[in-house]
């Protein structure tokens, strides 16, 4: 729908810009549409209507998009209700790695980020340390991880 509006008010722009590029000077003389630039040339006013023209397509684009991406996203929060469940420490959890490892029953103590410890690795930009039954701390690259499933 949004293409046949913008193709309708292309026409109707060309049509009014051959309009004015055929018309006589003096018959648009006689309906005022002459005005003088700042260099001393006249144009025609009808360039300040393209402009304002073009300027309300680029407006009502934005806006046609806005709400078309509002409604999009009501769509589809009714769809799939947005959830605010996080991670949260205290709880058990198997977490699962991209090469198949998995570590089961595990405590998720936090994380470290790249600038946090001087964490010394390369490449490790945030690292989620885990806390086995048997006490023992383990560091896993949070880019690692595949899924997580609570106990």
């Amino acid at each position: 729908m949004n293409s046949a509006i913008y193709s309708a008010i292309l026409i109707n722009t060309l049509k009014l810009t051959a309009f004015c590029y055929w018309a006589d000077t003096r018959a648009l003389e006689k309906i005022n549409m002459k005005t003088e630039c700042s260099n001393g040339y006249e144009t025609p006013s009808i360039w300040a209507v393209i402009i304002i023209i073009i300027l309300f397509m680029i407006i009502y684009a934005y806006i046609s998009s806005k709400i078309s991406e509002r409604n999009k996203r009501i769509s589809r929060e009714k769809a799939l209700p947005a959830t605010t469940d996080a991670l949260s420490s205290g709880v058990l959890y198997n977490i699962f790695l991209s090469d198949g490892k998995g570590f089961k029953n595990v405590e998720i103590i936090g994380s470290i980020e790249g600038d946090d410890y001087q964490f010394a690795f390369s490449g490790y930009e945030g690292v989620l340390i885990l806390k086995q039954e048997t006490s023992k701390k383990v560091y896993v690259k949070k880019a690692s991880v595949r899924y997580i499933e609570e106990v």
